[in-house]
């Protein structure tokens, strides 16, 4: 009896425990993935192991901080000690090297990118790689299962198989590089020296730590370097000094830093900013001397080799450094997608190998540029104006593509923003000079319209052509009815600028809550005697606007608030700030390997998606809440096809949504 009670009290055991098996839940995966985990393939594209499909970075260095004293050359607030390169980035087994994505002189020995053993770029970025790993589930190495922890995995696949790394952002090992490295820039300047020190933050609420945007390809690293006094010859005055530190000599002697320079290491703080270079439509400039007497310009210069001759002139080139204000600068059969352009400068023997009848080609020591035709559009693009109706089309000979008249393009905004910790009292100002930068950009978009109008209809008709000016304002009737622009001087400038400011104010919900705000410019135009063309500058869409930076989370300056893409509403903007202080808050985050893994940026900075009229609330100087009427332009919304030329020109022309923020482009 006590062996068969012994029995089903076992049996009864077994079939309990069996239960409770059968019955457990998988538990979480154990994730012992340590922080800053990377993928290549954000670097090097989806095939880790085909050099050639690597993406291309702008890369740019910035001084964010110093302390008094470093040195009085203004050297850090110079654009030209702040280079801005781009690179393409190669893995390799300790090191994760930036390659220049372009020739350093063009045509010269084909040194660009990565993929060439033989003809990779200059090298203008290095940190140290200290693992490659993938991420997986550990296992038992005898059975192979797998449990659930997830580890990094070192072993199984050779190192440049595996997808993870993680890289050393303490300092950039190629300290060297005077054209593209800040602080090598900085460095030629001056009796002060800088010596890199290795920094690298783990806390992600620091404000020095990394920032990685998977999804809008954008990460910045924070480094520092000591700033020491320098030793300036003297061997030449015959002293019997060979030479003193520059912090006790006046600016007498060259490089001479007293009394303001620091006989002490100063911490220098600079931030490396990365961002992946997406397809756009920028149109290059050559600003050459003729256009430099005319109006000075920051420009990038890019010299070109000739084999036979060595440097030549006619291939130095100035570009000048400039916002890309257009939607489109280029003629495409597909707007959206960029595709189907109208080729130019080309020679004519390639000519023949091109599908596309509409190209006509550059004779042997042809101009690109000519008219001979002289109706005011080039010769090599007379195929745009069969497309458009528009003349006025030129060649773009860089890229090699002809472009979209003036009358034909579709401006957006250029985005300014206002720099985290600025001191209130600054504010006021630089809202107000954005505002009147807005309004002559205004003027500079309607004035390259007219003027492209007025100079096609003058060469179309050379021998008959007369201004149409009869009302005596200096201006042709006919293209100022289309472009509306004002001929008076400073006093039109002023009004402009204090009209636009009412509409603004008017499309924020500021002032004339619940008015039609083009009705509003109408209204005061007439009460003060504004010329037409102040009216009609005021009425355009806002050209520079002034945001947070960065943008934050419920930031009611530059959140999404338009449209999808396909669709656009008339005098739709990104929403600038409109006389309230900014948050001085800065939205910083390390990477995590569910930011990699999953692509997700929940924590990083997000760039604001495309505009529109919000109808989120503000607050104005005194603090009261207001919300934004629903119409902001008494227009209405407009669906717009990019796909179709006629479509996109007849219904969008007026006004498109922004893209990203601009930058100057060279």
């Amino acid at each position: 009896m006590r062996l068969w009670t012994r029995a089903l009290l076992v049996g009864a055991v077994g079939l309990g425990a069996g239960g409770a098996v059968g019955c457990a839940e998988e538990r979480p995966p154990i994730n012992r993935v340590q922080p800053n985990a990377l993928a290549k393939s954000f670097f090097v594209g989806e095939d880790l192991q085909d050099e050639f499909d690597n993406p291309e970075f702008y890369a740019q260095g910035t001084v964010i901080d110093v302390g008094y004293g470093a040195a009085q050359d203004g050297l850090f607030t110079s654009t030209y000690a702040q280079p801005v390169s781009r690179i393409k980035w190669q893995v390799t087994e300790d090191i994760l090297i930036g390659r220049l994505a372009y020739e350093r002189i063009a045509d010269s020995d084909g040194k660009a990118g990565v993929g060439n053993p033989t003809a990779e770029g200059q090298i203008a970025y290095m940190y140290p790689i200290t693992s490659h790993f993938d991420i997986r589930r550990d296992y038992n190495p005898t059975t192979g299962e797998e449990s659930n922890v997830v580890v990094e995995n070192t072993s199984d696949r050779p190192w440049d198989q595996r997808e993870f790394m993680r890289v050393d952002w303490s300092r950039n090992m190629n300290t060297n590089a005077y054209d593209y490295d800040t602080l090598s820039l900085i460095g030629v300047y001056g009796g002060v020296s800088y010596e890199p020190v290795s920094y690298y933050v783990n806390d992600p609420d620091h404000a020095d730590a990394p920032v990685f945007d998977v999804e809008d390809g954008y990460f910045d690293v924070t480094n520092k370097a000591l700033a020491t006094p320098g030793l300036i010859d003297l061997s030449h005055l015959g002293w019997g000094i060979d030479s003193f530190p520059s912090c006790y000599l006046e600016n007498d002697f060259f490089g001479g830093t007293a009394p303001a320079g620091n006989c002490n290491p100063v911490e220098i703080t600079l931030r490396q900013a990365f961002r992946k270079v997406e397809k756009d439509d920028f149109e290059p400039q050559n600003w050459d001397g003729r256009r430099f007497q005319a109006a000075g310009a920051f420009y990038v210069e890019r010299n070109g080799y000739a084999r036979n001759y060595g440097m030549v002139d006619e291939k130095w080139h100035r570009f000048i450094t400039r916002y890309d204000i257009w939607e489109r600068s280029h003629y495409y059969d597909d707007l959206e997608e960029m595709t189907g352009e109208i080729a130019c400068n080309v020679p004519m023997e390639a000519v023949e190998g091109l599908d596309d009848d509409r190209v006509v080609g550059t004779p042997y020591g042809g101009d690109p540029h000519r008219d001979l035709d002289n109706n005011g559009t080039e010769d090599e693009c007379e195929a745009v104006t069969k497309e458009t109706k528009i003349a006025g089309s030129r060649c773009d000979e860089f890229k090699q593509k002809c472009t979209l008249p003036y009358q034909a393009r579709v401006a957006r905004p250029i985005v300014w923003n206002y720099t985290k910790n600025s001191h209130p009292k600054y504010f006021e100002g630089t809202e107000w000079a954005t505002h009147e930068w807005d309004v002559a950009m205004r003027v500079a978009v309607q004035a390259a319209k007219y003027a492209e109008c007025t100079r096609v209809k003058a060469l179309g008709d050379e021998q008959n052509f007369r201004l149409g000016d009869g009302n005596g304002d200096g201006l042709d009737d006919e293209c100022v009815a289309k472009y509306p622009l004002y001929s008076g001087q400073q006093d039109d400038n002023q009004d402009a600028i204090a009209l636009a400011r009412e509409v603004d104010d008017c499309r924020a919900g500021i002032a004339y809550k619940g008015e039609n705000c083009d009705d509003v410019a109408q209204t005061i135009a007439t009460q003060r005697g504004y010329q037409p063309g102040v009216l009609a500058i005021a009425r355009q869409p806002e050209m520079v606007v002034l945001c947070h930076g960065p943008v934050e989370a419920g930031d009611p300056a530059c959140r999404p608030t338009s449209p999808p893409p396909t669709a656009t509403a008339s005098g739709s903007r990104r929403r600038p700030i409109r006389r309230s202080l900014p948050s001085a808050t800065r939205r910083r985050s390390s990477v995590s390997v569910t930011s990699v893994t999953t692509r997700s940026t929940s924590s990083a900075p997000r760039r604001p998606p495309p505009p529109g009229v919000s109808t989120r609330t503000r607050k104005t100087r005194s603090g009261a809440t207001r919300s934004p009427p629903a119409s902001t332009s008494g227009a209405t919304s407009t669906t717009c096809s990019r796909r179709a030329w006629s479509t996109w020109f007849a219904t969008c022309r007026v006004s498109s949504p922004p893209r990203r923020s601009p930058t100057a482009s060279t």
